[in-house]
């Protein structure tokens, strides 16, 4: 619950809503838990990934597109096509991971 939580509240307090632009950073478990509100708030939702692996699985949640950042046109091009970009890559860290 605590990781919908934490995708659902920076959607509501943008008011994501109909004609919004969304990316989402990832598409790991955490990502299904942004494209899906998102998108079903009505907006245009935009997976960032380096690889084209997921592309499936993120339209199957709700994804109009996915970008690739390793492809240095597709990021130029973006530009300033969202109004909100959520990361939900968890960071890297050196050590043991404190939390899920």
């Amino acid at each position: 619950m605590c990781t919908g939580i934490t995708r659902w509240e920076p959607l509501r307090a943008a008011g994501v809503g109909p004609a919004g632009r969304v990316a989402v950073a990832g598409l790991g478990g955490r990502g299904h838990l942004g494209v899906k509100p998102a998108a079903a708030l009505g907006a245009e939702v935009t997976v960032l990934g380096r690889t084209p692996d997921k592309t499936g699985d993120a339209r199957e949640r709700g994804a109009a597109d996915v970008l690739l950042t390793t492809d240095e046109k597709q990021t130029q091009r973006a530009g300033d096509r969202f109004d909100l970009i959520l990361d939900t890559v968890p960071p890297r860290t050196t050590g043991p991971r404190c939390c899920a």
